[in-house]
């Protein structure tokens, strides 16, 4: 019974979204398959992934960023001029 409670949990918070846009610094797409390089040195190449939230029609981006090990998660759509 006690497992019951934590799938329900789990299911609560899985939220559908749809990909809007990804590009990186050599491209850009709305679908296909784009490919972001990551170096021996462990440089991420820049990027952004636009998700967008069918139910809030709310836009969230996902930034990866080329100095952090971690994706920066923003509400709205985010860009940064230096990674253009």
């Amino acid at each position: 019974m006690e497992n019951k409670g934590k799938e329900e949990e789990i299911q609560k918070y899985q939220i559908p979204f749809f990909l809007t846009l990804c590009k990186n610094t050599d491209e850009e797409k709305s679908s296909g398959i784009i490919k972001f390089k990551i170096f021996p040195d462990g440089f991420i190449q820049p990027g952004f992934i636009y998700l967008n939230d069918p139910e809030t029609n709310k836009t969230y981006t996902i930034f990866l960023n080329p100095y952090l090990n971690i994706p920066e998660i923003y509400k709205g759509e985010v860009n940064f001029e230096e990674y253009e």
